[in-house]
């Protein structure tokens, strides 16, 4: 298992910009929109506390039958990504409370900069999954493996209700998420996936 906390991400105002649905066909950005962006990304960055937790299970392992079984839910495209594959790692990535309170705050009187930190928000919890795929790129890449795209619950066919599944093979104690029975989670900005990895 590996879990850790407090490392920093870099988050990127273009991606920020297509979170609030800014692109080349929109047009310029208005100034005063702008300065808010720029504002509420610095504002990010003093709020965000990115933890992450994964795991890596190896086919050639003991349990991992069960691990797929427990985590696949039906999913024909989660399966067909973990077909004759090395492994899976499993992750959950979180940006922490801070954030989502401030945005709570702010819908009180500044709707405009709610809305674009929670932009923020969703750059930073991208940036915190990117960070551990990184790092098992370079694993994967020692085994002569390459990753499959990273894959999310709630997205093709694999419902949110794995997420929860997700969470029950990771040690997440330490970074306070919880999952509902809806397979929605708290903090908001998390991410849960699984990526696979495939024989070069």
């Amino acid at each position: 298992m590996n879990k850790i906390i407090g490392f920093k991400i870099k988050i990127r105002k273009n991606e920020v910009l297509r979170n609030l649905k800014y692109t080349s066909k929109t047009g310029d950005i208005p100034k005063n929109i702008e300065n808010i962006i720029s504002k509420q990304i610095e504002e990010g960055y003093s709020l965000i506390e990115p933890s992450v937790v994964f795991e890596t299970f190896k086919s050639a392992s003991s349990g991992y039958e069960d691990i797929v079984k427990k985590v696949l839910l039906g999913s024909g495209h989660v399966e067909d990504i973990l077909d004759d594959a090395y492994g899976f790692t499993l992750m959950v990535a979180t940006i922490g409370k801070r954030l989502e309170e401030k945005i709570e705050r702010l819908k009180e009187d500044d709707l405009t900069a709610a809305f674009v930190l929670d932009a923020v928000g969703s750059e930073a919890a991208e940036q915190s999954a990117n960070f551990v795929s990184g790092i098992i790129k370079r694993e994967a890449k020692r085994r002569e493996c390459y990753l499959s795209r990273r894959f999310s619950p709630g997205y093709g066919d694999w419902p949110l209700a794995a997420s929860g599944e997700i969470l029950d093979c990771l040690d997440t104690g330490k970074i306070d998420i919880k999952v509902r029975k809806s397979g929605i989670i708290n903090p908001r900005k998390t991410v849960t996936a699984i990526q696979s990895w495939l024989f070069a």
